[in-house]
């Protein structure tokens, strides 16, 4: 019996290998998105290190003990927000997102709402022109509410008084795109918090087979997830 040597090796093999390096590359940003986190926690508690050690120095006046009890405070409030953001990281990345139906619009009535209490309270409008109803969705709706609530909290940051933050959406080969952008130039890049919360909301997007992107300056972020079919639903 001869033995044929002119294969072609398995589909499943070619498959396996391109699995594998996915799976590398989502590791390494993995570790580049926690690199970058922990290099944001160092920024507060250096702070605030300084901070308590000056305010016990000899002849420190009652107005500055105060100055350095404000600092201190903004300080701990970053220092946990940068914890939270890191913590949210690690479970968007170990945790397999659900695969349900949900509504969007109901999902984001509230959060809409919440927002655009808070901008305006800032002196931000929030311009909402999207059509939701009807859409129903399939995967993950916790992780798309956090994800689209990070990237509005990166559009405030990266605002001021009088800007307009923009919130549109279309349909495109069975998926509902969603944009979150200001349209001002402000001729900077994402702090270290910034790209930490851009982190988790990429990732809680792209563990439900969803894409994301998004542009620095002017600042504008794109949400597509996949619509549930309607003989599936």
């Amino acid at each position: 019996m001869e033995w044929d040597t002119n294969f072609e090796m398995p589909n499943d093999t070619v498959d396996r290998d391109t699995l594998d390096a996915a799976a590398g590359d989502k590791l390494d940003r993995f570790y580049a998105d926690l690199a970058n986190g922990l290099h944001a926690l160092a920024q507060p508690l250096t702070i605030l290190q300084s901070t308590v050690g000056a305010s016990s120095t000899p002849g420190c006046t009652t107005d500055r003990q105060q100055h350095y009890r404000d600092v201190s405070l903004q300080q701990v409030e970053r220092a946990c927000n940068i914890y939270w953001g890191l913590q949210n990281l690690v479970v968007a990345n170990q945790a397999a997102a659900d695969r349900t139906s949900y509504d969007l619009s109901h999902v984001l009535a509230p959060l809409l709402e919440d927002q655009q209490a808070v901008l305006t309270a800032s002196g931000i409008e929030l311009s909402v022109s999207p059509s939701f109803g009807g859409k129903v969705m399939h995967g993950d709706a916790s992780r798309t509410l956090q994800a689209i609530q990070e990237s509005f909290k990166i559009a405030a940051s990266r605002s001021s008084p009088g800007d307009v933050i923009e919130l549109k959406s279309a349909i495109s080969d069975g998926r509902v795109e969603l944009s979150i952008a200001n349209s001002r130039l402000y001729g900077k890049v994402l702090n270290s918090l910034d790209r930490l919360n851009m982190a988790v909301a990429e990732t809680n997007i792209r563990s439900q087979q969803g894409d994301y992107s998004y542009s620095d300056d002017p600042f504008r972020v794109v949400i597509c997830l996949p619509i549930q079919c309607a003989g599936s639903l």
